[in-house]
């Protein structure tokens, strides 16, 4: 297996419009940064992604339906050098 990015130093942010409550995939936890503001990181476990696959991330929220008025949250990732 090919593993195409390894590096475990990196966040992905997101807005949750509720509560993240759990993340349901052992490579990763979660934090809360404020407001709507969440992010995922990878844990120790996390081995890299490997190349030509799909990774899923399932995460669990309060309470929640999606209505025609809202807004669907976009995502962004933040890759920390040092």
């Amino acid at each position: 297996m090919i593993i195409l990015y390894r590096n475990s130093q990196f966040k992905i942010y997101f807005s949750a419009i509720h509560r993240l409550l759990e993340v349901d995939n052992e490579d990763f936890e979660f934090g809360h940064v404020m407001g709507d503001l969440t992010y995922i990181e990878p844990t120790s476990s996390f081995k890299g992604f490997p190349a030509s696959s799909t990774i899923e991330i399932p995460l669990v929220h309060e309470y929640w339906s999606v209505q025609e008025t809202d807004n669907m949250p976009v995502s962004f990732i933040f890759y920390v050098t040092h």
